[in-house]
């Protein structure tokens, strides 16, 4: 009788701690989604979603011979991100440092004078250009900040 409750009492002793640490791993998941999926709070990160939700409706678009926008995305209120496909380069085939100096300061004169874009840069947003090769690997990210299209 002693064995059997003492049984009784431990199983009960774990059926609490499995049903808390339930409780705790589904509030810290509801904590992390809630953070990562936060809805634009202020007025240029709703007019940065409304933007993605646009350039996202043309997409994919061939932006030239080798390039492909796949997608926009706003995130949160302080970046806007472009990501791009180089449809025929590889790592193996690609100077990605000839690339990167190139597409920079032409990115970054695009973000500092396209009239579209002076509501970021009122609101000190990053852009943010990433470019990744056929196979999905990342093959640069740059990123225009307010520092940058600012001066």
């Amino acid at each position: 009788f002693i064995e059997k409750s003492i049984m009784r009492s431990s199983l009960s002793k774990n059926k609490t701690r499995l049903v808390l640490i339930a409780i705790v791993a589904f509030f810290l998941a509801w904590v992390i989604v809630k953070q990562f999926s936060a809805a634009p709070s202020s007025k240029v990160g709703k007019i940065m979603a409304e933007a993605a939700k646009k350039v996202n409706s043309s997409c994919p678009l061939m932006v030239d011979s080798e390039t492909r926008l796949d997608n926009a995305k706003a995130i949160g209120d302080r970046e806007f991100r472009y990501n791009y496909t180089l449809i025929n380069k590889t790592g193996l085939n690609t100077d990605i440092r000839a690339m990167k100096n190139y597409m920079e300061p032409l990115l970054v004169r695009n973000v500092k004078n396209d009239p579209n874009l002076s509501i970021y840069r009122e609101h000190a947003v990053i852009m943010a250009y990433y470019y990744y090769f056929s196979n999905g690997d990342l093959a640069i990210k740059i990123e225009i900040t307010p520092d940058k299209y600012g001066e």
